[in-house]
């Protein structure tokens, strides 16, 4: 890591630090639970690989609900917030989805649970407690859904939580101090928890251009929409400009955007479309600003279905 990322991430990294010295006095959660983490601030596949894995441990014969923060949207002091999905899978930004208040659209239940809850409750179908406290989220997913017989923590790294089993995802050129350029990390290698199992990008799991669509869902042919300015709030915009070009776009440009932000008016003055989003962007601001000019790139993973399989097997062994 150079010094500026270490001097700015310092703050996190101690604090982390004393949290996991004290970890003997975590709690555990009430049914068998699996953290997918990770060093950095955002950007290494988290929320697409719980989806993933979520969808496996359905066919396994999991009744699984995940847990988030639900940031931004969620405080602490909130009661946690729950989403299920109510009609079959449709786009990812227009399924309807309850909190157990109101049905809307995952758009508008972004706007209170956040980008991240409301899109793995529209592609995944499980239950999706958002709160920074995951044992009350727990609590209230049972208490809504008692079938639940598996959770899994999206960013668990940093949860003062017992689980059993830990995956924590890498790049290792960014993440492990090998780059010219590595990214902004929350803690250390050395840092991890006993047992923790690391995951690393390219080699084991692996990014990979999904269909195009506009907003309507309509598919897109990549020769036909040409030129994109990429326009992502997630953590490794890099990594959507990559996709873009694995899938035959040509990208002229990048909105700096931080980790589930939409673009500032500021931003867009003097910029014309398209604009190259991911699903988590259509569901967190561009479909509920109605934006047209949005191309909306999904990404599939490869190597997900080995990662179960031996979640599995560890789940298997602490039954």
């Amino acid at each position: 890591m150079s010094r500026l990322s270490r001097t700015l991430t310092l703050p996190l990294r101690l604090a982390t630090a004393v949290r996991r010295a004290d970890s003997r006095g975590w709690p555990s959660l009430p049914r068998p639970a699996l953290s997918v983490g990770n060093l950095a601030l955002g950007g290494r596949c988290k929320t697409p690989l719980v989806a993933a894995l979520t969808a496996h441990a359905i066919a396994s014969g999991f009744r699984p609900a995940i847990l988030l923060r639900g940031y931004p949207r969620v405080l602490r002091r909130a009661q946690p917030r729950v989403l299920t999905r109510l009609d079959p899978p449709r786009l990812p930004w227009t399924t309807v989805l309850s909190d157990g208040v109101s049905a809307a659209q995952s758009w508008t239940h972004a706007l209170t649970c956040g980008d991240e809850a409301a899109w793995l409750a529209a592609v995944t179908g499980v239950p999706v407690g958002a709160h920074p406290d995951r044992v009350r989220s727990a609590a209230e997913v049972l208490r809504r859904h008692p079938e639940v017989d598996l959770l899994l923590l999206d960013d668990g790294l940093q949860t003062a939580v017992r689980t059993d089993v830990e995956i924590v995802l890498v790049d290792p050129l960014r993440d492990l101090g090998t780059s010219p350029a590595p990214g902004a990390t929350r803690e250390g290698d050395a840092g991890l928890p006993p047992g923790a199992w690391i995951v690393r990008l390219g080699p084991e799991l692996q990014r990979t251009p999904g269909v195009l669509r506009d907003l309507a869902g309509r598919v897109l042919d990549p020769a036909q929409v040409g030129s994109v300015t990429v326009c992502a709030g997630v953590g490794d915009p890099a990594s959507v400009a990559g996709l873009a070009r694995d899938a035959g776009l040509s990208v002229i440009g990048q909105l700096p955007l931080r980790d589930h932000r939409a673009p500032t008016a500021r931003q867009l003055a003097g910029r014309s479309g398209p604009f190259l989003i991911t699903e988590k962007d259509a569901v967190g601001w561009a479909a509920g600003a109605g934006r047209q000019d949005c191309v909306v790139l999904g990404m599939g993973l490869t190597g997900a279905e080995a990662i179960w399989d031996r979640v599995f097997t560890l789940l298997g062994s602490q039954a």
